[in-house]
């Protein structure tokens, strides 16, 4: 294992102004289409956390979370993008995001 990362988001303090800070083009296409105000909050409130997570794991203070995406798998799980494990190194990158009521939480596994 290389490393680990978690984060938990309060989705009530994720403004949607955010998106425009931490969302690539990808995860801009998925959020657009979700109707639901609450529904987008979690989503923008679940790709910073699992954004934050993955910093975490890599030891990286800061970088574009714009460069960083989070795609779904057909189960909705999220999936590192190319980019994403690029920034990894090339490590395999694995994430899980949890959505509980007022919080998020997602843990990031870079092996």
């Amino acid at each position: 294992m290389y490393g680990l990362g978690i984060d938990i988001v309060e989705v009530e303090r994720i403004d949607e102004r955010i998106s425009r800070r931490i969302l690539g083009e990808n995860e801009k296409q998925i959020y657009e289409q979700i109707i639901n105000n609450e529904a987008r909050r979690r989503f923008l409130a679940g790709r910073f956390a699992v954004k934050e997570a993955l910093a975490k794991a890599l030891s990286i203070r800061t970088f574009d979370f714009r460069s960083a995406e989070f795609l779904r798998s057909e189960d909705g799980a999220p999936v590192p993008s190319e980019t994403t494990i690029d920034i990894a190194g090339n490590r395999e990158v694995r994430a899980s995001i949890s959505h509980e009521k007022k919080y998020v939480v997602a843990v990031v596994l870079v092996i």
